[in-house]
């Protein structure tokens, strides 16, 4: 069993060192870049931008609570608070924004 420690910015598990802040700067780009594609609500098939999905629609319309939900997969994975920028949870946001995009976009 890993045991892991959390000091402010960094996250320690074992002997390896993650740094939060390069793991959240990792999702806020892919965020940068998918920000103006066009896609299609999964769950109310309204036309949006992937920044508009993310910053109102989700939580606004289908009442996802940002930050302790993954909007993506239409909150199917959720974290306590303050558990957001977590590496693993982080890894699992930017992938679920890659699979939306590919799926929501046809």
């Amino acid at each position: 069993m890993a045991i892991s420690i959390e000091f402010s910015s960094c996250y320690y598990l074992d002997e390896y060192y993650f740094s939060l802040n390069m793991s959240a700067r990792t999702l806020y780009n892919h965020l940068k870049s998918s920000a103006g594609i066009p896609v299609q609500c999964p769950i109310c098939n309204e036309r949006i931008t992937v920044n508009h999905f993310y910053q109102r629609h989700a939580f606004e319309k289908h009442r996802l609570q940002y930050p302790k939900q993954c909007v993506f997969s239409q909150g199917l994975k959720s974290w306590a608070h303050g558990e957001k920028k977590r590496p693993d949870n982080v890894k699992h946001v930017v992938e679920c924004l890659k699979r939306f995009v590919i799926v929501a976009r046809d």
